[in-house]
């Protein structure tokens, strides 16, 4: 009996033991499983936000990736803004391009005598000149008055009176001269300010454009303006080396079969130019600078 009892205590024994150690095996593999599934929840929220999050190319400040030069070195080199410390400072910038007005300033009337004995003062020929830069903008009507003429012959009874031609305008029948056009396009593409700022802008000046007006006359330009684009694409695919890059633009626009807003915008830039095109997918065989460089690409 004695020894069925110690037979049967060392086999629990070796079961206790063996148990044991399947338990720990066990615990060990939970724990890997834990650590691998961490892992790719990581890497599904990371190819998540690269497919679906907003994207930059910025880089922080911190990013030496593709710097060249050594720490030391760029720490050495960086300077503060503005002027340095023993510089000798630039002169005055000179605008004696621009015309000038001259503005004759007197004494007042009671400068105009001597204080002590009240004789008057004798004016001189000399006068104690300075300069001050202004700018005038004034918007203004211009009243065009076309001179007309009546025969003083009986060659033709039928003639009735003559009347010079109108000045030649950009927009037919359109009350905007050619220098509001000319200032909305240099703000527009030139400053880069949305045409919205430059009418409230103008309002301070008691020139209140209607916002339509302007937009359809720029929508009239277009075709105006075309050869001038396809002048300078024509020159940019002569080009030698091209540096093409592109960015996420807004168009809010709707097409059909696209979701979103989400536009590219496409540049490319040789030496002597720049193209601009806007495309609604990301690939760049698909813009419009693909085909203006494919005649370069063929070569």
């Amino acid at each position: 009996m004695e020894r069925t009892i110690d037979r049967l205590s060392a086999e629990f024994r070796c079961e206790v033991g063996y148990w044991k150690s399947r338990h720990a095996d066990a615990v060990q593999r939970i724990g890997l499983l834990k650590e691998e599934l961490h892992q790719s929840r990581g890497q599904v929220r990371a190819l998540q936000a690269k497919l679906f999050g907003r994207k930059s190319e910025k880089s922080s400040a911190g990013d030496r990736s593709n710097d060249l030069t050594a720490p030391e070195e760029a720490t050495a080199a960086k300077k503060k803004r503005g002027a340095q410390p023993g510089h000798a400072g630039h002169d005055r910038r000179d605008y004696s391009h621009l015309p000038v007005q001259e503005e004759f300033v007197p004494l007042p009337d009671a400068a105009l005598a001597c204080p002590v004995c009240g004789k008057p003062v004798v004016p001189m020929s000399a006068t104690e000149d300075s300069e001050v830069l202004e700018v005038d903008v004034r918007p203004h009507r211009r009243r065009i008055r076309r001179q007309r003429y009546r025969p003083s012959c009986d060659c033709h009874p039928a003639r009735g009176t003559l009347t010079a031609p109108p000045p030649p305008k950009l927009i037919p029948k359109g009350n905007y001269g050619l220098s509001i056009w000319v200032h909305v396009l240099l703000d527009k593409y030139a400053s880069y300010r949305p045409t919205e700022r430059l009418l409230g802008q103008l309002q301070q000046y008691d020139l209140d454009l209607a916002p339509g007006t302007v937009n359809d006359g720029l929508k009239r330009m277009e075709p105006m303006l075309r050869p001038i684009y396809e002048a300078i694409a024509e020159r940019n695919r002569l080009g030698e080396l091209h540096q093409a890059d592109e960015t996420r633009w807004l168009v809010f626009v709707l097409l059909d079969g696209k979701k979103g807003h989400g536009w590219w915008l496409w540049v490319t830039s040789p030496l002597a130019s720049c193209v601009r095109s806007w495309s609604a997918v990301r690939s760049f065989s698909a813009c419009s600078i693909s085909r203006v460089l494919s005649c370069w690409r063929a070569l």
